[in-house]
Parts: C-alpha cells; sequence; structure tokens
C-alpha cells in the first residue's frame, strides 16, 4: 500500500531568498502549521534535531537537505519543498563535520516510523537522479507539485 503523505502548493516555496536556517525552516513549516499538519513546536523541533541529527546531502551538483523532527510534533503526514536562490550551508548527514551548500530542502512531516522509511526511501531515489533534481530546481510551483506527487505516489517518472 502506498503512504500517505500530503503535498499540496502552498508548500512548495520556489526561488526562496533566505538569510539561515531557522528563517528557511520556519517560511517551509508555516503551510504545515496552518493548515494543522504540526503542531507549533515542530519548527524548533526540527531545528534542534538539525543541530544533533544534520541531514545536509552532497550530490555532484546541487546538495539536498531533508530536514524532520520526532512524530509527536506531526498530526497529519505532509511535505513542503523549498528551492533556495542561494544555497545555505547544511551540516553533511554522515560526515556532522562538513557542511554542504544545499539548494533544495524537502521538510518531511511524519507521524510513523514505518512511513518516515518509505517516503526517504523514496527521496533518496529521486534525489539521486540528476535530471530529477535539476526538474525540482528549475520548476515551477506547479510543476514540482505534479512532479513530486507522482513520485511519492510511485507513478512513472518523467526524467528518465
Amino acid at each position: 500500500m502506498a503512504t500517505e503523505i500530503k503535498i499540496f502548493k502552498e508548500a512548495i516555496h520556489t526561488h526562496l531568498n533566505v538569510n539561515d536556517k531557522a528563517e528557511l525552516i520556519s517560511i517551509l513549516a508555516k503551510p504545515l502549521l496552518e493548515k494543522k499538519y504540526v503542531t507549533a513546536e515542530f519548527a524548533e523541533k526540527v531545528l534542534e534535531r538539525e543541530e544533533k541529527f544534520p541531514t545536509g546531502l552532497p550530490l555532484k551538483k546541487i546538495g539536498v537537505a531533508i530536514p524532520h523532527t520526532d512524530p509527536k510534533y506531526v498530526l497529519k503526514n505532509a511535505i513542503s519543498i523549498g528551492v533556495l536562490k542561494k544555497p545555505l550551508p547544511f551540516k553533511v548527514m554522515a560526515s556532522p563535520e562538513q557542511s554542504v551548500n544545499v539548494g533544495i530542502i524537502f521538510l518531511l512531516a511524519l507521524n510513523d516510523s514505518e512511513k518516515h522509511l518509505e517516503i526517504l526511501q523514496k527521496l533518496i531515489s529521486l534525489i539521486q537522479n540528476e535530471k530529477a533534481l535539476f526538474q525540482i530546481l528549475n520548476g515551477s510551483k506547479d510543476e514540482i507539485f505534479h512532479f513530486i506527487d507522482r513520485q511519492l505516489k510511485g507513478g512513472e517518472s518523467s526524467y528518465d
């Protein structure tokens, strides 16, 4: 059975111009909070977790981060996506002493560890494909919405 995770256009942010991770996470969490998908503490807890367990992934041409927090701060499963105008440094997941400049962020709001693993596997598969990343990096909100929605539902990929 496919994992149920909500993606909505209000939670897709393109050409974001932010100064730091706190501002970024606040912007990405806002539509999730407004639609009551997460608790009021969600953004703060994401930032706290990111300090202890970094989520930056260095890829060939663009860095990606997949910040998230404990399920108790999530009411319903959702994802928020940010595409940055200017990359932000994130600590590397496997090597926290290193940083990577991140241009695409997938903020996960998941309240079930099994779903979390399934979604992470789908995202990892997606971000390992350079064409897919550039499609997200250069896409409009609508294009990103339809593309990611298809990927999460296990549909055919349009980046092959």
